[in-house]
């Protein structure tokens, strides 16, 4: 199993702020899988990260063990750490290769994890937008949500734009259009009518258009 896992997801940062993530790896001795339509235990030798991709620039990683190769039956961890040089929204992608032995036989499977990302809010004292057309949006907070929380986002201009809030299986469950001023804006959304789970959140227009992620957890 890796933690944080996706519910949690990997902590947020600022730009110009020096960031850590430690992400704890277990590594189970076997696995149940299905073959044929029947339950089969496939022992798992070894799985190697061999990439991770998308990540916030000045951001890197690092594994222990170093060659990012963690065997069956064990723990180990991994780092993602450095100073992101650039605001915005990054979702990630892991590409794992699987080395398990099924009826004496081994065998390799490649699987990518895409259900991680960071978010890197603008740093103090850079929230001017210098593009004609840029929307910066950061992340919501609190998050995860209850019931109300506070989005900000930054605008080059004053113009209108609407804000969508989506499930993960693309259904509209939220909207609202808005007027944003130039520079910062502050927009408190109320989000007591929907069920938990998680959630992706638009600003935009025809122009420009960001978005993120949320996750919404009921008492």
């Amino acid at each position: 199993g890796i933690y944080p896992d996706s519910a949690t997801n990997f902590a947020s940062g600022t730009q110009g702020v020096p960031y850590s993530q430690v992400i704890q790896v277990r590594v189970p001795q076997d696995s149940i899988i299905i073959v044929g339509g029947f339950p089969v235990t496939a022992t798992i030798n070894l799985i190697d990260v061999t990439s991770i991709g998308g990540l916030p620039p000045g951001l890197s990683y690092t594994c222990n063990p170093v060659t990012c190769i963690y065997v069956g039956n064990s723990n180990g961890c991994a780092e993602i750490m450095g100073t992101p040089t650039a605001a915005g929204y990054y979702p990630l992608q892991a590409v794992l290769e699987t080395n398990a032995t099924i009826f004496g036989v081994p065998t390799t499977q490649i699987d990518t994890i895409d259900y991680y990302f960071i978010d890197i809010a603008i740093g103090i004292g850079i929230a001017e937008v210098n593009s004609e057309t840029e929307l910066v949006l950061n992340q919501n907070v609190p998050n995860p949500v209850t019931d109300y929380t506070q989005i900000t986002y930054y605008s080059s201009k004053n113009r209108i734009i609407s804000l969508t809030v989506h499930d993960l299986l693309g259904s509209l469950v939220y909207s609202s259009e808005m007027e944003a001023h130039k520079g910062e804006n502050f927009f408190n959304l109320n989000l007591s009518g929907i069920s938990s789970g998680i959630y992706v959140y638009s600003i935009g227009n025809d122009e420009v258009k960001a978005t993120k992620r949320l996750v919404i957890a009921k008492e």
